[in-house]
């Protein structure tokens, strides 16, 4: 009887320490602050207690949203109100450290506590639809947008509307290359250099000085307002002349003699 109790005695001590111990449980978003990426949330599962009722959680707020980050990398993602998350319950008092202090003793005694919170998004419902369409590609998506890496080595990148590259040297190295657009491409560039030869198939129109180095082989209009030879001859103005030989008023053709004879 004896070790009958003390065994009742464990199971209702255990069960006691860990009905007052928080892990991790699933939540939602209430507000973020994307400056300060610390977000108030939710949890989405009731608080249970031993007589069978239950009662929400409180909103915990200042959580620190945790996103990938290391060696002067990171990628944020934008949260709202409703988006799901895990939120976490670190073992000891994390007010410390989050404002800064590195191997400091902890403020207070308090374990797996609700102000000792962290959340990491991306955990949703099984009944959420995954946005995967295959179980080899990796594949980022926005809006509408998305980029796919092919264990291949391809890469797809389809933008919703526009895609927009800022960098100060653009360097691509392929063996072919194709872009398709069904408006217009715009370029601009102090000075744009081609090496090579360079094939246009329909209209060619020039708006300003430019400086056409090679032969230039042409079947359209060439319009502009200045275009020049190398040696500076500006193709618009300039005129071939030729001399023929006067007669009065009358040119006179002056046909080549021949001479020799056949054999």
């Amino acid at each position: 009887m004896k070790t009958q109790s003390n065994a009742n005695l464990i199971q209702t001590l255990s069960r006691k320490i860990s009905s007052n111990l928080r892990v991790a449980m699933p939540a939602t978003i209430e507000e973020y602050d994307f400056t300060t990426q610390k977000a108030s949330v939710q949890i989405d599962i009731k608080e249970l207690f031993d007589n069978e009722t239950s009662i929400d959680y409180p909103v915990i707020s200042d959580v620190p949203v945790i996103f990938p980050r290391s060696g002067g990398a990171s990628l944020t993602m934008p949260v709202k109100r409703g988006d799901n998350c895990l939120v976490m319950f670190l073992d000891r008092d994390l007010t410390a450290w989050a404002l800064g202090a590195s191997k400091k003793k902890p403020n207070s005694q308090r374990m797996h506590d609700l102000n000792d919170a962290v959340i990491v998004m991306g955990l949703n419902p099984l009944s959420t639809k995954s946005l995967a369409t295959n179980n080899t590609d990796l594949l980022i998506t926005y809006d509408g947008s998305s980029i796919v890496l092919k264990p291949n080595g391809a890469i797809d990148i389809n933008s919703a509307k526009a895609l927009n590259i800022k960098a100060e040297n653009v360097v691509i190295n392929c063996t072919n290359a194709n872009i398709k657009a069904s408006g217009e491409i715009n370029t601009e560039a102090p000075k744009f250099k081609q090496k090579g030869d360079f094939l246009i198939e329909g209209n060619f129109e020039v708006s300003g000085s430019s400086a056409l180095e090679g032969n230039v082989s042409c079947t359209s209009t060439i319009q502009g307002e200045s275009i020049q030879t190398n040696s500076g001859i500006d193709l618009a103005t300039h005129k071939h002349t030729y001399n023929e030989a006067q007669n009065g008023s009358n040119p006179t053709i002056v046909t080549p003699s021949i001479t020799g004879g056949a054999t």
